[in-house]
């Protein structure tokens, strides 16, 4: 079946079940979502009447400042919706809004999310963890305002349970909510901001955290909080006299008061050093957990900074931002095609293969390479180390090479990310010619399921040799 007509079937089930719960007058539907949780709760209740008299799924929009994290460890993927609501189009793919307490309203809701190639849909009841009749994780700001709290439980439904959102990446959850692919960065490049201007630009969605021995959580005297997640919701460059200040808006999942407190913050002197209408634009003076920082002092205070660039086909993207896609999905097996990594040089030409050509004369093209594993989380695995290679090959006889994948092909890159995470990712540009990618994991025999997504600015060409491992999804631009 087509990826849209697909997506049409999971959608027109939940309208399906909408309906039949109208037309039967079914107000109390049959639970079948009741999602494990973690902490302490008292129990779930029904938002309509249970927790609210008068609940709303979206009131005046929905925005970053609806986020306010609870008991739940699951900061990771609050700032990843935080930076959602920057971008109405997706937001309403994840989070349709012809949804209420009112019209049409059956005790059901639902939400989208990308899985490894594809959007699904999710559909939940109404009921949400609480503590007698306050929620204890995600809630809005407005205390009739649900969509944010329903947009979690979905998510922890579709990892099987609350308790498995506990802990994560900024950068699992923004693919999860746009179908991009991430890359991380050390806070302390010296090209940072030009890197994190562009993708800016192009509508990329970006986190950053603090690494450190502390424990968890704490709070520094800075105001910052260590091993937390944080969204990039705007950048700023401003003149201050015959220099330029660079700034960066950030929010944390928590909301109120734990805010950075040092230059440009909320009640920074700085801002009297600007002209009137520039504070006025820029400047917020209210505990919401949003807060200017000048780059000099994020690099010096955060460690990490992960950017998703938004698939092309979410459709987001303006013309001058297109990448050309293409997506395979394969599965390594012990003994078969898990070859390991290239240390291992009597099985390492059994892992997958794919072959890429790059056309023209004197050409060079910018290639992002994204290889992820597939439900780790949602069976509760630990994830595996994965490891990229790429070859200069002479020629392309469209056949699976064997152990003279090595013999007159030049190494053109190998990878394998120190910290095991869901997705590697690398960036090259690749001259003109032919290339064999080789996706593996970094020691043989290890079981997984992945996906290969090749992102490239320019139109190439990527096939898999005979015999094929895996029919290719699709190819888009």
């Amino acid at each position: 079946m087509h990826k849209s007509q697909r997506d049409k079937v999971k959608s027109e089930t939940f309208y399906h079940v909408l309906q039949k719960s109208n037309n039967e007058n079914e107000t109390e539907p049959q639970q079948t979502d009741v999602v494990d949780a973690p902490l302490n709760y008292q129990g779930f209740k029904k938002i309509y009447m249970e927790i609210s008299d008068h609940p709303q799924f979206i009131t005046d929009g929905a925005t970053r400042f609806d986020i306010n994290q609870g008991t739940l460890a699951d900061c990771w993927f609050l700032a990843a919706v935080a930076n959602l609501t920057l971008n109405h189009k997706l937001l309403a793919v994840v989070v349709p809004t012809d949804q209420s307490f009112s019209n049409n309203y059956a005790g059901i809701f639902h939400f989208r999310f990308w899985q490894y190639g594809r959007w699904i849909d999710v559909v939940i009841d109404d009921t949400l963890p609480t503590d007698g009749n306050k929620l204890v994780y995600l809630r809005s700001t407005d205390p009739n305002e649900y969509w944010p709290s329903l947009l979690e439980k979905a998510y922890a439904k579709l990892y099987g349970s609350y308790k498995n959102l506990e802990g994560g990446l900024i950068n699992e959850a923004l693919e999860d909510l746009c179908g991009g692919l991430s890359e991380f960065y050390s806070a302390k490049r010296l090209e940072l901001y030009e890197i994190m201007e562009m993708s800016y630009k192009r509508s990329s969605f970006m986190g950053c955290s603090i690494t450190a021995s502390e424990k968890e959580g704490q709070q520094r005297g800075d105001g910052l909080i260590t091993m937390h997640a944080y969204s990039v919701t705007d950048m700023e460059t401003i003149k201050l006299g015959q220099s330029e200040i660079r700034l960066i808006r950030l929010r944390n999942p928590w909301g109120g008061n734990a805010e950075w407190n040092g230059a440009w913050s909320d009640n920074s002197e700085n801002w009297d050093l600007v002209p009137k209408e520039v504070s006025k634009r820029l400047r917020v003076k209210r505990y919401d957990g949003e807060f200017w920082m000048a780059i000099e002092d994020f690099q010096r205070c955060f460690t990490s900074v992960e950017i998703c660039h938004l698939n092309p086909s979410t459709f987001i993207y303006g013309e001058d931002s297109r990448w050309y896609v293409n997506m395979f999905e394969n599965r390594w097996i012990p003994n078969v095609t898990a070859g390991g990594g290239l240390a291992y040089k009597e099985t390492f030409a059994n892992n997958p293969q794919y072959f890429l050509t790059v056309r023209g004369n004197n050409s060079t093209c910018t290639v992002v390479i994204g290889l992820m594993q597939e439900n780790r989380r949602l069976f509760n695995k630990d994830n595996v180390q994965l490891e990229l290679t790429i070859f200069k090959i002479k020629a392309d006889h469209g056949h699976h090479l064997g152990k003279d994948l090595f013999k007159s092909n030049s190494l053109v890159l190998n990878h394998k990310e120190t910290v095991v995470v869901r997705q590697l990712t690398v960036r090259i540009s690749l001259p003109s010619g032919k290339y064999c990618i080789v996706p593996s994991t970094a020691s043989p025999n290890e079981e997984a399921y992945y996906l290969l997504r090749i992102y490239s600015e320019m139109n190439i060409n990527v096939k898999e040799p005979i015999p094929a491992r895996k029919k290719k999804i699709w190819s888009c631009h």
